[in-house]
């Protein structure tokens, strides 16, 4: 907001509406595209990511679009940024991965995650997938669902980014866990207790 003052303090851009939430998202979108514009003179093309989600489409008909950070910004700003920025776009259906760039299934290939399979999983969660948990999505692993050494796969379906904590306690302190077809993860710990989740939603901890 601070950011958004200081480059319009004294005059709107042509075609800046005039309804306040619109006007704002057009602002933001205006003022990251000229971030970006300085960023990328400085050290190449920067890269963003966007996540297309056609669970609730809009009353339009396009699926509403996820920047993170909790930006709000309009659709018509994608088209603008791909000049300047290198923007990859995650489609998603209800909780599920359905598009995005990169090679998502590496099967028995390798144990570890491409940059790919990291990218779209951020599409999908903010933060750890356990419940509750706010350690940020950066500051996770992803780990094998059926696990590396049990024949698991390093495919997207079988990938779930947990914290450091969480993962010790999959792997050293008996808990189970398993994901449905649209990424509801079920959490079973050793004194029986069950815990479960919808999909995953990125704006939700």
């Amino acid at each position: 907001m601070t950011q958004i003052e200081a480059m319009f303090h004294d005059a709107h851009p042509v075609g800046c509406p005039t309804d306040p939430f619109e006007k704002q998202s057009f602002l933001r979108g205006r003022a990251l595209l000229a971030l970006l514009k300085a960023k990328g003179t400085r050290s190449g093309r920067p890269e963003i990511v966007v996540v297309e989600d056609h669970t609730n489409p809009l009353p339009d008909g396009r699926p509403s679009l996820d920047w993170g950070a909790d930006l709000d910004l309009p659709h018509e700003l994608l088209e603008q940024l791909r000049p300047t920025a290198s923007v990859c776009t995650v489609t998603v259906r209800n909780g599920v991965v359905i598009d995005a760039p990169g090679e998502l299934r590496l099967g028995r290939q390798t144990r570890l995650a491409n940059r790919a399979q990291r990218r779209a999983l951020h599409g999908l969660y903010a933060s750890c997938a356990i419940p509750g948990c706010r350690v940020r999505y950066s500051r996770t692993k992803l780990h094998h669902v059926i696990w590396w050494r049990h024949g698991g796969r390093t495919d997207l379906e079988n990938l779930l980014p947990v914290c450091e904590i969480h993962h010790q306690s999959i792997h050293t302190d008996g808990w189970l866990i398993s994901l449905g077809p649209n990424r509801e993860l079920t959490v079973t710990l050793p004194d029986g207790q069950i815990v479960t989740t919808g999909p995953p939603k990125r704006g939700a901890a």
